[in-house]
C-alpha cells in the first residue's frame, strides 16, 4: 500500500447528482463514528459517468431496521473491477482505495480526485491497460503530491495529471474503436458563466460538428452546469453524428469529437458568457492525434502561457531528464521537448 499525502485548498465546483447508482454498501467505524465502504457488487455492470457519493442512506438492520445516513469513506478491494465506465468522481472525503479497485476498466478515460487529506491507495488500484491514455484530475495546489509517487501517479495515468481548476481546458485521446480515434476537450466549469459556446474546426475552417443528418453545426452551446442547450444553425433538433459527451457530474463540460484523421491539425475555441452574454471566459487551441503508430500521440497547442511551478530532475542509467509541473499539470522535459507522462510530444 501507498500513502499519497495531499493538502487540497477548497474549491466550488458546480456539482448535479446523476440518476441514483446501486452501491453494495458495509459499515465500519472510526474516532469520528461510522461510515460506509463501497463494495464489489457482482452482477453489477457500472457504465457511462460514475459519481461516487459523499454520503449514502443505509438501513441498519441489527436490530429493528433504521435508516440513517453516513458519509462514504472507502473503496473495497475490486469495488469496480472490470466495469464499464467512463470517467469517475472520487469525493473528498475518500481515504481509502482497496486493492484492485478500478482494475480492467478499459473504458475509463478520466478520474476526478477530490480526496482532501492522506489517501490510501491500493497495489494496482488503477490498472486499466486501455488503448488510449487515462488522465488524471486533482486540485492544482496536489498535482507535485500525486505526481511524485511514481509507483502509481503517473504510471497508472499516461494522459497527464492536471489541475482542477476554474476555467482550465485540457485535451486527451480517446479510441472507442481502433478505427474510431477521438479527443476528449474538458474545461472545468466557472463561476459567473451561464453559457458556453464550443467550436472545433479542421485546418481549413470547416466544422467538426454535424447533426444526425450529417449537417455541419457552426458550434454547440451549453448551460451553465455543462448541458448541451441548443446549435447556433439552422439544422434539426438532435445529437450531433460525432460522438458528444456531457457530464455536470464532474463539475466539468467534455466533448469528445471524433473520428479524427491523423496527423491532421484542428482547433478548438470555448467562450464562457455571463448573464448579460458578455464574454468572461475565452480558451483556445489546436491539438492533432498520430495514430500510425501502436499507441496514440496527441499533440497539443494552448493558447495559455505555461509558468513552471516548480521542477524536480531525474535520472537513469543512459540519460537524465526533468520533470517539470506546469500550470499544474505534470510534464516530462527531454531535449528541449515537453512531453506527456506517456512520453508523449505536447506542443504548446
Amino acid at each position: 500500500m501507498k500513502k499519497i499525502y495531499s493538502i487540497l485548498a477548497a474549491m466550488c465546483l458546480v456539482l448535479s447528482m446523476s440518476a441514483q447508482t446501486s452501491f453494495n454498501f458495509s459499515t465500519a467505524s472510526d474516532d469520528y463514528g461510522e461510515y460506509l465502504i463501497i463494495n464489489n457488487s457482482p452482477g453489477t455492470i457500472y457504465t457511462g459517468d460514475l459519481f461516487i457519493p459523499d454520503s449514502a442512506d443505509y438501513i441498519d438492520n441489527s436490530a429493528a431496521p433504521i435508516s440513517k445516513r453516513l458519509p462514504v469513506k472507502q473503496i473495497a478491494d475490486r469495488a469496480f473491477a472490470n466495469c464499464r465506465i467512463t470517467s469517475v468522481r472520487i469525493p473528498h472525503l475518500i481515504n481509502s482505495i482497496g486493492r484492485n479497485a478500478f482494475i480492467n476498466c478499459v473504458k475509463l478515460s478520466r478520474v476526478y480526485m477530490y480526496a482532501d487529506y492522506n489517501i490510501t491507495i491500493g497495489d494496482d488500484a488503477f490498472k486499466f491497460n486501455t488503448s488510449f491514455p487515462t488522465a488524471l484530475y486533482v486540485v492544482k495546489e496536489s498535482v507535485q503530491n500525486f505526481a511524485s509517487e511514481s509507483t502509481i501517479f503517473p504510471t497508472a495515468f499516461p494522459g497527464g495529471i492536471f489541475p482542477i481548476e476554474e476555467g482550465a481546458v485540457s485535451l486527451t485521446a480517446t479510441a472507442e474503436t481502433q478505427d474510431n480515434k477521438m479527443v476528449d476537450i474538458v474545461w472545468f466549469l466557472k463561476d459567473g458563466v451561464k453559457k458556453y459556446i464550443l467550436i472545433v474546426k479542421d485546418e481549413e475552417d470547416v466544422s467538426l460538428l454535424l447533426d444526425e443528418k450529417g449537417e455541419r453545426i457552426d458550434a454547440l452551446e451549453f448551460d451553465a452546469n455543462g448541458n448541451l442547450i441548443s446549435k447556433t444553425s439552422d439544422s434539426s433538433s438532435g445529437m450531433p453524428a460525432r460522438q458528444l459527451e456531457t457530464s455536470t457530474t464532474m463539475g466539468v463540460g467534455v466533448a469528445s469529437i471524433g473520428p479524427l484523421g491523423s496527423k491532421k491539425k484542428y482547433n478548438y475555441e470555448i467562450s464562457g458568457m455571463d448573464e448579460t452574454d458578455k464574454e468572461i471566459m475565452h480558451k483556445k487551441g489546436s491539438f492533432s492525434l498520430d495514430t500510425d503508430s501502436e499507441n496514440i500521440k496527441l499533440s497539443q497547442e494552448h493558447n495559455d502561457a505555461l509558468t513552471p511551478s516548480s521542477i524536480e530532475e531525474t535520472g537513469t542509467s543512459a540519460e537524465r531528464v526533468r520533470k517539470v509541473v506546469k500550470d499544474g499539470a505534470v510534464y516530462i522535459e527531454k531535449d528541449g521537448k515537453l512531453l506527456n507522462m506517456q512520453g508523449q510530444e505536447v506542443v504548446r
